[in-house]
């Protein structure tokens, strides 16, 4: 608004900054068409009350950039990467491309110069940039590939942990079912339970009719148990497949 653009005014001029110097308000916030005509009455407010002393800059992302140099409010846009969605407008004069950066020790975002004579700043003496440097587009590219790139080797290395975790699931379930060397089947550990009761079965019987243990009669019951036992969990399974 114009108590904005009035403080900016005095406040350039304190420390020497000459006049035709470019003031950058912010709009950092990811914005709405519907938002579009208050905005546009901001800037339109602060330039205003600097005219004839500084020019009016919009720092924001890239729809806000488009739309406040199409009304002809502002003098530089200063586009933010943020809410963007990865498009860079050809009328940035500065690109902020990374946020949170270190640098000498303290927190920096990082920009790129792309229009050093529009930007509207105020170079030392003697190192005025040229600007340019980089086609308009090609930073905001890079870093989209990069990303993708990242994002892609991402995927394979989850797809390949994903893939080692199924086939070690796969091994520890057939565990149980096949056997190995340290582990018996399934079929093995039913086998030999159910013929150890069938031959105590089988023993009972024999002791209870008061009659001699028959060896031959309680291990061919054991064999029978087993071999019952492991049919019917065979049929089971294949069921359950």
């Amino acid at each position: 608004m114009k108590r904005n653009g009035a403080v900016g005014v005095p406040a350039n001029e304190q420390i020497g900054a000459p006049h035709g110097l470019t003031i950058y308000y912010s709009c950092d916030r990811d914005v709405t068409s519907s938002q579009y005509a208050a905005i546009t009455a901001y800037y339109q407010a602060a330039k205003d009350a600097t005219a004839g002393r500084y020019k009016v800059g919009v720092y924001g992302e890239f729809e806000i950039v488009e739309e406040l140099h199409r009304r002809g409010v502002v003098d530089g846009e200063w586009q933010t990467y943020a809410w963007s969605g990865g498009k860079l407008s050809t009328q940035t004069d500065l690109y902020q491309y990374r946020n949170g950066q270190r640098l000498a020790g303290a927190a920096v975002d990082f920009d790129h110069i792309i229009h050093a004579s529009e930007l509207g700043a105020w170079w030392p003496d003697g190192h005025t940039p040229a600007g340019g440097g980089q086609p308009i587009g090609g930073l905001v590219s890079t870093e989209y590939d990069q990303l993708k790139a990242q994002i892609s080797a991402l995927h394979d290395q989850l797809d390949a942990k994903a893939d080692a975790r199924a086939d070690e699931i796969e091994r520890l379930v057939r565990i149980p079912i096949n056997g190995n060397d340290t582990f018996p089947s399934v079929y093995q550990t039913v086998a030999g339970l159910a013929g150890q009761v069938k031959a105590l079965q089988t023993a009972v019987g024999q002791l209870s009719g008061g009659g001699a243990i028959d060896m031959a009669a309680i291990e061919a019951a054991a064999e029978a148990g087993a071999t019952a036992a492991v049919a019917k969990l065979t049929i089971t399974v294949k069921d359950n497949a």
